[in-house]
């Protein structure tokens, strides 16, 4: 009787098992028989290194990124398969465009996906200068300092190429409590839009991808328990942004609650829509203090 009473759960009804962005990464490089990382170890990608190495991956470190780079690119030479090169943003990733720049010459680059943001779950007051010019470095300096390295290149040798800058949803309505994070993702919608104006003559396109919050390791402090039912799933907003980024839109938002909530944005008083956020997000942090 009991034992009949105790049956599996079918397939359909069993949880599906949650990932985050780093163990994509893996899993895609162990799918291509990657098995070696060159790169320079620190925040926000020591963790990934880590778990590569944990995973059976070599990772190999260097004390600049161009010596990575150029390693990455030896290698990649030698075994016919892409060399992988791991820093961190801004200064850091600048650091190897001149070794990406060489393992790339006489190759066509048709597309690039900019995607680069740190944040700041709290009040204004609780933001170090340090770390708000670390944020300006990641969230919009890198990112201008990448699309204007990259639309020559584009133009001369890659007619029909394109950019895609990854934005935010609090770049469409503002975050209270992520302010400076709200701010910078906003200027990359302003100088998205701009710069593809700019282009109107040329066989090139620039996408603003603005998803909301995204299950990655960055939502994953306890800040965001209360938020996280909001959350996209990591595989999800990159399938998205990159069916976006092939239909060359303009500016996307992905997901219904999204969508809606830019419409509101558009229709509604924006200080009333604006404090109903400002209201969860405040929730939020007071369940994280209470934990």
């Amino acid at each position: 009787m009991a034992e009949a009473a105790i049956k599996e759960k079918p397939a359909a009804a069993e949880e599906r098992e949650l990932t985050d962005g780093f163990n994509l990464i893996i899993d895609a490089l162990k799918l291509n028989g990657l098995t070696t990382i060159y790169g320079v170890p620190g925040i926000p990608i020591t963790d990934f290194g880590r778990m590569a190495q944990a995973a059976g991956i070599r990772v190999l470190s260097f004390r600049h990124e161009q010596n990575a780079g150029y390693a990455a690119s030896i290698a990649g030479f030698l075994t016919k398969k892409p060399g992988v090169c791991l820093t961190v943003s801004a200064p850091g990733f600048l650091n190897g465009l001149t070794a990406l720049a060489h393992a790339t010459a006489g190759r066509k680059v048709y597309a690039a996906v900019l995607n680069a943001g740190v944040t700041h779950f709290g009040g204004y007051h609780e933001l170090s200068w340090r770390d708000f010019e670390a944020m300006l470095q990641t969230n919009v300096i890198g990112i201008v300092r990448m699309t204007t390295a990259i639309l020559p290149h584009l133009e001369k040798n890659s007619p029909g190429g394109g950019i895609m800058l990854v934005s935010s949803m609090a770049g469409i309505t503002p975050l209270p409590y992520q302010a400076a994070y709200s701010g910078t993702k906003a200027f990359i919608i302003s100088f998205g839009c701009a710069m593809s104006h700019e282009l109107h003559d040329k066989d090139l396109s620039i996408t603003i991808y603005a998803p909301g919050g995204v299950a990655t390791e960055m939502t994953a402090g306890e800040k965001f328990n209360a938020l996280r039912r909001w959350l996209m799933p990591v595989d999800a907003a990159a399938r998205d942004g990159v069916d976006a980024f092939r239909r060359r839109k303009y500016v996307h938002v992905p997901g219904v609650t999204n969508k809606l909530g830019a419409v509101l944005w558009r229709v509604l008083p924006q200080r009333m829509v604006t404090s109903q956020v400002a209201a969860s997000y405040r929730r939020a942090l007071e369940l994280a203090k209470k934990a």
